[in-house]
């Protein structure tokens, strides 16, 4: 693209009153960021976000990826580089009342670069309720990062009973609607990095840019009319979910009653290959657990935890943890949905 915009009359128009100091950071942008910067100027917060990631896919997304599969309601796309390295940690009632900070936590390292998390240590709850609220955001739009109305759904304005019930609660109490509100709160201080190498002319990775991001724009919550209005935030939307996601049926998650097998749940779907091995500590970092707990305190937990998806029909008998090495190998896909099927007897709360 040319410094000025041919044939473009508002393009050429942003250009012209760029002040002097942005013009000059803008003119040493490479060719095919200056016109998505531009176009930045013109449109809306969530027409930047698209606009963002379709420059983010383009760069790191593989040839070849597979477009999102026509979604059910009860499954909320789940960015699948937050289903291996997670910032959703197990934790107790008394670690949710003293959280930590966490600081530049690399949830993924790849060629083209690395997403990096810093906010407070997030429970497996605010996992559960962020599932519940993409699920239904889903529901609102059918297919996913498909369009209603001509606008994409970013926002969900409703009763908080339809997400409370999508994470397992029938009969919430006044403390369940306060702790889901702690949770939205939350997210809006949870903050993601995602940092994209470029190469340089003697072949050495570099910084090209970085995006940034929190999961929660902001909410409005009316505790008489337990109404909630909560927006995802549009840069997360499209630029982690938006790309290659993994599907989460949320009835399904919401059936399981340990923490750590909601996790295990969770790592086991992002994978292609039905069946996994490694080493019980390379489980227990990725699903978060301790690791200064003895070893026998993890091995018992993880056996716990895949002992539960063995019963609830996801993982096959003979997972299993022998000596060092786990061994999980996931349901058929054909089993999976018949399981799927049996959580879904309960009544799927829609909004009114």
């Amino acid at each position: 693209m040319s410094d000025k915009p041919e044939n473009d009359d508002k393009l050429a128009k942003a250009l012209e009153l760029m002040p002097e100091e942005e013009r000059k950071m803008y003119d040493g942008f490479p060719d095919f960021l200056k016109e998505t910067y531009l176009r930045t100027k013109l449109i809306s917060m969530e027409d930047q976000a698209k606009s963002v990631a379709e420059l983010i896919h383009n760069e790191i997304i593989p040839k070849g990826m597979p477009h999102p599969e026509q979604l059910k309601f009860a499954f909320a796309p789940f960015p699948t580089e937050l289903t291996r390295t997670s910032p959703f940690f197990p934790m107790s009632f008394q670690e949710m009342k003293n959280r930590e900070y966490i600081r530049d936590m690399v949830i993924a390292q790849h060629s083209w670069g690395q997403i990096k998390y810093r906010g407070p240590k997030l429970s497996t709850y605010d996992e559960d309720i962020l599932m519940a609220l993409l699920a239904i955001l889903n529901e609102t739009r059918n297919r996913y990062a498909t369009e209603v109305d001509g606008e994409l759904t970013y926002t969900y304005k409703g009763p908080l009973l339809p997400i409370l019930k999508l994470k397992g609660t029938e009969q919430p109490g006044k403390d369940h609607y306060e702790q889901a509100i702690e949770a939205f709160k939350l997210m809006t201080s949870a903050a993601f990095e995602l940092t994209v190498n470029k190469r340089t002319p003697r072949g050495k990775r570099a910084t090209s840019k970085v995006f940034f991001t929190n999961l929660v724009s902001g909410g409005l919550w009316d505790p008489e009319k337990k109404e909630l209005t909560v927006s995802v935030n549009p840069y997360f939307y499209q630029c982690f979910a938006a790309g290659n996601v993994t599907m989460i049926d949320v009835l399904i998650r919401a059936s399981l009653k340990s923490p750590i097998a909601k996790s295990l749940y969770r790592f086991m779907q992002s994978h292609r290959d039905p069946r996994w091995a490694g080493h019980f500590l390379t489980l227990a970092a990725a699903l978060n657990l301790d690791l200064e707990l003895r070893p026998s305190k993890l091995k018992e937990r993880l056996n716990t935890a895949i002992k539960e998806l063995i019963k609830e029909n996801l993982l096959v008998k003979d997972s299993m943890i022998k000596d060092d090495i786990v061994t999980l190998n996931r349901v058929e896909e054909g089993k999976r949905l018949a399981a799927s099927l049996k959580s879904s007897k309960k009544k799927i709360p829609h909004k009114k």
